[in-house]
């Protein structure tokens, strides 16, 4: 463990030993509506606690979904107070089901661009998911960046190591993840697979060159100067 320094012989230890070291507290007590970091832990306490507690099947007068007690009834409708809006022409729902519907059958054709960080999207579900990864519940304790999936927090951490494990095999530049040895990769070919189709001949040999001229074409400015009020349209202007 990189916290505290815990040595674990198999990946699964390491990753429930984790929880220890986060706030999150995934698993509900259907019942009670009571939070834990560990499943077995929820179990233990439905076993000890709620022994005796009958089950109550009960659905929502709101969306119809049916939920075992009337306390985890309780839970479900809280999301009901959250609203859910879409991005593109403002409208509000309250569910993120029915969020996504909308997405698909209004805007599956349109070009959206994120205004977090300015990657464009074909259309309106594309740029829901996307969106998901600038609100998510795994970060990094070293450096705060954000994760849909602990799966990917980890992938990241090895930026915060000395390991360099891929090599080019035409210079031999070492890379800590192997998305940065793709990208290198690039420099020593002449092919521009991701064209701009706003340009006439103007293409790039990697997305993210793409996406930062992209943002010319819609004056996005999806990188905030920490000290004013500055925008840039990529990170190394600032």
């Amino acid at each position: 463990c990189l916290i505290c320094g815990k040595v674990f012989h198999h990946a699964e230890y390491l990753k429930t030993h984790l929880l220890s070291h986060s706030n999150e507290r995934p698993h509900l007590c259907h019942i009670c509506g009571a939070s834990f970091k560990r499943k077995d832990h929820a179990n233990q306490h439905r076993k000890t606690v709620h022994s005796d507690h009958p089950d109550e099947p009960v659905s929502c007068d709101l969306c119809g979904e049916v939920k075992p007690t009337r306390q985890a009834l309780a839970v479900h409708k809280r999301r009901h107070g959250t609203n859910f809006n879409c991005d593109i022409c403002g409208a509000v729902f309250s569910l993120s089901s029915l969020l996504k519907s909308h997405l698909v059958g209004n805007h599956a054709a349109d070009n959206c661009v994120c205004d977090i960080c300015g990657e464009m999207h074909k259309s309106g579900h594309a740029l829901y998911l996307h969106k998901r990864k600038h609100s998510t519940a795994y970060i990094c304790y070293v450096c705060g960046k954000n994760f849909i999936h602990p799966s990917s927090l980890r992938t990241h951490m090895v930026v915060h190591s000395e390991e360099r494990p891929w090599t080019c095999e035409v210079c031999n530049k070492s890379f800590k993840l192997k998305t940065r040895l793709q990208v290198h990769k690039a420099s020593h070919t002449d092919c521009r697979p991701y064209a701009c189709k706003l340009c006439d001949g103007k293409s790039f040999k990697t997305k993210s060159a793409l996406i930062v001229h992209n943002n010319m074409h819609n004056n996005t400015r999806p990188y905030p100067c920490p000290h004013c009020s500055f925008r840039a349209r990529k990170n190394s202007d600032l």
